[in-house]
């Protein structure tokens, strides 16, 4: 599954930046969920996805979505 995937990617930071990467990619993956069940198509891209494909602690996430701003404003309000 995505999440032994993951777990095995974030090894490479030890305990501690495994456990950072998790909690925020757990924050990004609620926020993706989310959008999804509003009825959008929502994917993370950029420095973060290439920052874990190089093995590296990924400083933030950003999001594409299908919603516009103001749907956004709507489903996390």
């Amino acid at each position: 599954t995505s999440a032994i995937a993951a777990s095995r990617a974030f090894a490479d930071f030890g305990a501690a930046g495994a456990a950072s990467i998790a909690g925020t990619a757990a924050g990004c993956a609620s926020s993706l969920q989310h959008m999804e069940m509003g009825g959008y198509a929502a994917y993370v891209v950029g420095g973060g996805v290439r920052d874990l494909l190089l093995g590296r602690m990924p400083e933030d996430w950003d999001v594409c979505t299908s919603a516009r701003p103001e749907q956004i404003q709507t489903l996390f309000s």
